[in-house]
């Protein structure tokens, strides 16, 4: 009976210890990011910005211009904007940039470069946008 106890409360203090240290690496990435680092997670970059939505959104359509990535679609709201695009060339690359809102002053973008991510053409691409702002 006490070894069997024992091993209840073994695999509750792991799976305890299993969900805690989940919570830490998304604050240790949230730190990051709201520190004004970014974040590659599953192929997105992810950073916040002292901007709002729509100077971002601008920015990022200037960003794109620039870089030569075609610009297929795009949406603008209060709170977020996405942009859509593809590289140019064979490879044709497919680009969707997303903005949301954090503050009435500050938004978060991610950025997705093809469909698994491209951290170094991402970063490329997030540089740009924030020569533009």
């Amino acid at each position: 009976m006490l070894k069997k106890t024992r091993s209840i409360l073994t695999a509750i203090c792991l799976g305890g210890s299993v969900l805690t240290n989940q919570g830490c690496v998304a604050l240790v990435v949230g730190a990051a990011v709201g520190a004004g680092g970014f974040a590659f997670i599953k192929g997105n970059l992810d950073q916040n910005l002292d901007n709002p939505v729509k100077e971002v959104y601008n920015a990022s359509l200037k960003a794109l211009d620039k870089l030569k990535i075609y610009v297929y679609k795009k949406t603008l709201e209060t709170h977020q904007g996405v942009i859509y695009g593809y590289t140019e060339g064979q490879d044709k690359t497919r680009v969707k940039i997303t903005i949301q809102s954090l503050t009435e002053k500050a938004s978060n973008i991610k950025i997705r470069m093809g469909w698994v991510g491209d951290e170094s053409r991402s970063i490329e691409i997030l540089e740009a946008i924030k020569k533009a702002l």
